[in-house]
C-alpha cells in the first residue's frame, strides 16, 4: 500500500520535472532595441558663431538597469543626419526598465560639443528632464528617446554634473564618404528607417563592410549623400566594400593606412562610391552650406513633404518652401537645361501619370546635389533654364504651380534666384489616399 501511495507523489514530482526542463528550452529573453535623438537648447548666453549642428558624428550613452547595474558604459554611437535632425543607430537591450544615465554628443574630432546635464547640476534647471532620464524597453519594438542637450561652449564639465569630459580617440579615426546609389524609394511610413537624406530607406539599406585581411572590421548601413565612419586606427590596410540595396556588391578597394587619411572628415574631399550609373561630374554642394554664398545662379532646397495626404492638391503643391510645407530635407540630383527664350517647356518634356521624361535627346548643362540638409546651389549664366530633380520614380518638376511654369528657372545678370522644391512621392499622384 505505501508503494500505491508513493506513486502519485512521483508521478507529480516527475511531471513538474519534465515541465521545468520544457520552459527552460523554449525560454528566451524577449528584446527591444533603443535609438537617441536630441532636442537642442540654445540659451542667449550659450550661442555661438561656432554651434554647428552637422557637426555632431556620435553620441556616447551610458545605460542603467533597475538594479542599478551599469548596462552599457559610454557606449559609442554613430550618429545618422538628415537636415537639422539627427538619429543614433539602434541598441539592443532586454525588455524590462532602463535608465539614461549620460548622454554627450561628439564632433567629428572627438570633442565633446553638447550634453545633457545631469539632476542637480548647476545647468540642470535649462532643460525638463535632466538625467537620468528613464525608459522603458517592450520586445520586438523601437523606443525612441530624445534628450534635451546644451551647447557646451566655454562650461566646464562640472556645470554639467560630470566629473570630466575628457574622451580617449586617438585610436580612431573619422573617414568621410560619399555614396551616390539609387536606393532611395519609399516602402513604408510608419516604423521605417530614415536615412540621413530625409528619405525612407528601402528594405535592405545599402551596407559598407570594412576588412583587412580576413578580419571584418565595421559594418554599417550606407545612405544617399556624406556619411561619417569612425574606423579604428592600428592596421596596415582597409579593404572597404560596398553593397547596394539589391545585395550586389558595386564598390570594393584596398587602401593602406596613410591613403586613408586623405579622406577623413577635417581634411580633403570625401571617398566618392558611386552605386549609380549617374556621371561622376556632378556639383556636390558643401555641407557647410546653409545660405547661398554665389552672386548669380540659383540656390535653394529640396525637400519631401509627407504633410498632406488628402485628394486634393492642398497648400503644399507648390514650390514655395514655408513652416507648414517644409518637409524632409533631401539628397537629390537638379539636372538643368538651358532653353531659348521661344522654346516652350512642353518643347522639352512629355509629363506623364509620375513625373517627366525629357523628349530631346540632349544631355544636362549642369547637374548639382544637394547636401544632406536638402540645400543646393549653383552659378549660372544668365537665361532661361528647364529644371528637373532626380527622384527614384523618374523626374520631377513641379506639377502643381500656379505662380509660373512647371520647371522653368530664369536667372537674370548679377542676381540670385531662389527655387525651393517640395517634391511630392510618386504614390502621391497615383494613390493619393495612401
Amino acid at each position: 500500500m505505501k508503494t500505491n501511495k508513493l506513486l502519485p507523489i512521483f508521478i507529480l514530482v516527475l511531471i513538474s520535472m519534465i515541465g521545468g526542463q520544457g520552459c527552460s528550452e523554449t525560454e528566451e529573453v524577449q528584446k527591444g532595441t533603443i535609438d537617441f535623438g536630441m532636442n537642442p537648447l540654445i540659451e542667449s548666453t550659450l550661442k555661438s558663431a561656432d554651434v554647428n549642428l552637422n557637426e555632431i558624428a556620435g553620441a556616447l550613452v551610458s545605460i542603467t538597469g533597475e538594479n542599478g547595474q551599469l548596462v552599457y558604459d559610454k557606449e559609442f554611437l554613430d550618429f545618422y543626419t538628415f537636415g537639422e535632425s539627427f538619429v543614433t543607430e539602434r541598441l539592443s537591450l532586454d525588455a524590462g526598465h532602463f535608465s539614461l544615465s549620460e548622454f554627450l554628443l561628439l564632433d567629428m574630432d572627438g570633442k565633446i560639443i553638447w550634453a545633457t546635464p545631469l539632476e542637480n547640476s548647476e545647468l540642470a534647471y535649462l532643460v525638463d528632464d535632466p538625467l537620468p532620464m528613464h525608459f522603458r524597453i517592450t520586445p520586438n519594438t523601437t523606443t525612441h528617446v530624445r534628450p534635451q542637450v546644451v551647447w557646451v561652449g566655454n562650461h566646464n564639465p562640472g556645470d554639467f554634473g560630470y566629473v570630466s569630459f575628457d574622451v580617449d580617440f586617438v585610436n580612431r579615426f573619422c573617414l568621410g564618404i560619399e555614396f551616390i546609389s539609387e536606393c532611395r524609394d519609399w516602402y513604408m511610413i510608419g516604423d521605417s528607417t530614415i536615412g540621413p537624406d530625409g528619405s525612407f530607406a528601402p528594405v535592405y539599406p545599402a551596407h559598407l563592410f570594412v576588412l583587412s585581411g580576413d578580419e571584418l572590421i565595421l559594418e554599417t548601413p550606407l545612405f544617399p549623400g556624406y556619411n561619417t565612419i569612425f574606423l579604428p586606427r592600428g592596421y596596415r590596410s582597409y579593404t572597404i566594400v560596398a553593397e547596394d540595396c539589391y545585395m550586389d556588391p558595386c564598390f570594393k578597394k584596398t587602401f593602406k593606412a596613410e591613403e586613408l587619411l586623405d579622406f577623413t572628415c577635417r581634411q580633403g574631399q570625401p571617398l566618392l562610391i558611386n552605386c549609380s550609373n549617374t556621371p561622376s561630374d556632378i556639383i556636390i554642394t558643401p555641407e557647410d552650406v546653409f545660405e547661398p554664398t554665389i552672386k548669380q545662379g540659383v540656390f535653394g532646397r529640396l525637400t519631401i513633404s509627407f504633410n498632406d495626404t488628402t485628394n486634393s492638391p492642398g497648400p503644399c503643391y507648390d514650390s514655395i518652401s514655408t513652416e507648414e510645407c517644409d518637409g524632409y530635407p533631401v539628397v537629390r540630383d537638379l539636372y538643368l537645361y538651358r532653353i531659348a527664350e521661344e522654346d516652350s517647356i512642353y518643347q522639352w518634356i512629355e509629363i506623364n501619370n509620375c513625373g517627366v521624361s525629357l523628349i530631346v535627346d540632349l544631355g544636362p548643362d549642369v547637374i548639382v546635389r544637394s547636401n544632406s540638409s536638402g540645400y543646393y546651389q549653383v552659378p549660372l549664366d544668365a537665361g532661361r533654364y528647364l529644371y528637373m530633380v532626380k527622384t527614384s520614380y523618374g523626374y520631377y518638376i513641379d506639377m502643381y504651380l500656379s505662380s509660373r511654369l512647371p520647371g522653368e528657372l530664369i536667372i537674370r545678370e548679377g542676381e540670385l534666384t531662389i527655387q525651393d522644391i517640395v517634391i511630392y512621392p510618386c504614390y502621391w499622384i497615383l494613390e493619393p489616399n495612401l
